[in-house]
């Protein structure tokens, strides 16, 4: 038998072995959701390995430590260190910590609303950083020659126009998250009704 990652690496690289008997239906099931976390991390820009690793603990039954995930994943120690804390950056997982035990344990953020509010909030940070950076290229123009003053003010042009359009978002973002997930569907659910009318 196939350990997981072994057998994973076989269905990413296009092997018919999902197709056929050789695995149990259960691993089988298991695999799919391993190889749909890698490529939802591809979108993001990631690793297959971030992927795989959030999959795992998507179908932990409960928390598992910095060991146990290397086990099972036969990556190195601080490949596993290094994927942890992308997925905790994303909101995918938190980290657990157990009184006297100096090992860590790390858990898969469960629930649409958790995992909604976690990414509110790190595209509210990552907004605000560059936010702070547009305004700081601002000040950097101010301070230009004055030989510079028209190649400076495209620039300075172009940089109000992506401002208006992070704060927009910004401000979208605060909105969506003063509500629950059911509370946006129910809101939403009737003028999305009426647009598709409207068509």
């Amino acid at each position: 038998m196939y350990g997981s990652y072994e057998m994973y690496l076989k269905v990413l690289a296009g092997s018919p072995i999902m197709n056929g008997e050789a695995i149990p239906a259960e691993e089988a099931a298991r695999i799919c959701m391993l190889v749909s976390s890698a490529q939802a991390a591809k979108i993001w820009g990631c690793s297959d390995a971030v992927g795989f690793l959030w999959g795992t603990l998507l179908l932990a039954d409960g928390i598992l430590s910095m060991d146990e995930l290397v086990e099972k994943s036969d990556y190195s120690k601080s490949t596993v260190s290094t994927c942890m804390g992308i997925l905790e950056d994303l909101g995918l997982v938190r980290r657990v910590i157990k009184p006297g035990d100096k090992r860590h344990y790390y858990v898969s953020i469960e629930g649409c609303e958790a995992v909604f509010k976690a990414h509110i909030e790190n595209f509210k940070r990552s907004s605000q950083i560059f936010l702070s950076a547009l305004d700081q290229a601002k000040e950097h123009l101010a301070k230009g020659r004055v030989s510079e003053n028209e190649k400076a003010e495209r620039l300075r042009h172009r940089l109000k126009s992506i401002k208006e359009d992070n704060v927009r978002l910004q401000k979208m973002m605060n909105l969506a998250g003063l509500f629950t997930v059911e509370e946006l569907i129910k809101i939403l659910e009737p003028k999305a009704e009426e647009r598709r009318r409207a068509r």
